[in-house]
């Protein structure tokens, strides 16, 4: 494999099923999962980061 940069993109939406949409709470959960999600994301870029090359 060549030395190619690591591309990364945030996640900016998330759809949820109308039933769930419904709920009051529907936006909170949203924006939590939006915040795993590029957590989860960002860690793994600076693992990768970290990892030495060939």
């Amino acid at each position: 494999m060549g030395s190619q940069p690591l591309l990364i993109k945030k996640i900016k939406a998330i759809k949820i099923v109308p039933a769930v949409s419904e709920d009051e709470d529907a936006e909170m959960l949203q924006d939590l999962a939006l915040v795993v999600i590029n957590r989860v994301l960002k860690s793994t870029r600076n693992l990768a980061l970290d990892q030495p090359g060939p």
